[in-house]
């Protein structure tokens, strides 16, 4: 989507990769699959489901993402230090879904009365 809400596509996306449509299609959700192990433990990929569809003449990516009924999933997560031109150590955040957007909980406190609520 651009920022004026017009659908835009994959086009720029696949553009990226070399190969016939389907590979570089292959290639796309190759990177997306590295993307959410890359920030997620591997568990997650049981609640996600994706799909290419086509838009009038766009190519989109849907992503669905189920609710983990059992348990809590962290955001690994890292922060480039321009000081030293490092990154930093990895770190976990939790974030909660609320009505219109997604909302972190940083209070180690907070997070524990959280799990504690949702999954009894």
């Amino acid at each position: 989507m651009s920022d004026k809400g017009e659908v835009t596509g994959l086009e720029n996306d696949f553009s990226l990769y070399i190969g016939d449509e389907r590979k570089k299609k292959d290639l796309f959700r190759l990177s997306f699959d590295n993307l959410i192990r890359h920030f997620f433990d591997i568990s997650v990929f049981s609640q996600i489901s994706t799909a290419i569809h086509k838009v009038d003449t766009c190519e989109i990516f849907i992503v669905s993402v189920n609710p983990s009924d059992s348990h809590p999933v962290f955001l690994r997560n890292r922060d480039f230090n321009a000081e030293n031109g490092k990154w930093d150590k990895v770190k976990k955040e939790f974030f909660i879904r609320g009505e219109a957007s997604s909302l972190q909980i940083k209070d180690p406190e907070e997070i524990n009365k959280y799990i504690k609520d949702k999954w009894k």
